[in-house]
């Protein structure tokens, strides 16, 4: 009889099976965080979406509904005062002055005087499109909604028709 020699390493069972799986785990897992991060990511921006979506439009039924630019002001401080509000602003007219902010310094002043260049930029761009304006500000994880909207007709003057914009951040 011979010596049975000592199982060699690369034809042990234990070893075929072994380093596969440790190569196959070692793709997967880092594989498996990735998608679950970008499926996190992608959820938490939809909900933001949907949120400031909402606040835009709960702040422009407010403006449509309110004569009195005192209490459009108390409701956009009340809605700015949510934890994960940055700012709202509602800016009218022709040079778009800002009726209503959560931000007081901004209050009365044309929006090409606001010192984030940013706002001002898409409010005019807003204005100028007409269109509805959401964007995703990647290096501050902020989203923000632009809604443009004019007053209801019934009984409006024309000066009272001017365009209007609501702006909110989260």
């Amino acid at each position: 009889m011979q010596p049975s020699s000592p199982p060699s390493p690369f034809r042990s069972l234990k070893t075929k099976i072994v380093i596969p799986l440790l190569v196959i785990s070692a793709v997967l897992v880092p594989l498996s965080v990735w998608l679950t991060q970008r499926l996190f990511t992608q959820r938490i921006e939809e909900q933001a979406r949907f949120r400031v979506h909402h606040l835009a439009n709960a702040v422009k039924a407010a403006a449509r509904a309110t004569s009195e630019p005192a209490e459009l002001m108390r409701i956009v401080h009340a809605l700015g005062e949510e934890p994960d509000v940055t700012f709202i602003v509602v800016a009218s007219g022709e040079t778009l002055r800002v009726l209503a902010a959560t931000k007081q310094a901004w209050i009365g002043r044309s929006i090409s005087d606001l010192s984030e260049k940013d706002v001002t930029q898409h409010l005019a761009n807003t204005m100028a499109t007409q269109q509805a304006y959401p964007h995703f500000h990647t290096e501050t994880g902020e989203f923000e909604f632009i809604l443009p909207f004019d007053l209801d007709s019934a009984g409006a003057s024309p000066r009272d028709r001017a365009d209007r914009a609501v702006m909110v951040r989260l």
